[in-house]
């Protein structure tokens, strides 16, 4: 995933799909509708603005999630973003 000129996540499809751990990813995957028409009046699609997340990419290291699946963040935003998947 590529934000600003910035590689946030990698991984294969299926390991960011099951587990995002970017703000950023996350806010793009929730904006996916859902072509069964229940879920689509439940999804809740995900905000981010990077103004004012306070996220610095230049601060970051790549954290391994698992498998080949890295997010460049720094230690606390692994730990935070962790709890939150």
């Amino acid at each position: 995933m590529l934000h600003l000129g910035h590689m946030l996540e990698t991984g294969t499809t299926e390991e960011i799909f099951a587990k995002p751990m970017h703000p950023y990813t996350r806010s793009l995957l929730s904006a996916i509708p859902s072509p069964n028409p229940i879920l689509e009046k439940q999804r809740v699609p995900v905000s981010y603005d990077y103004r004012t997340s306070g996220i610095n990419f230049n601060e970051g290291t790549d954290h391994l999630v698992e498998g080949s699946h890295y997010v460049c963040c720094t230690d606390a935003e692994f730990e935070k973003w962790s709890s939150e998947v």
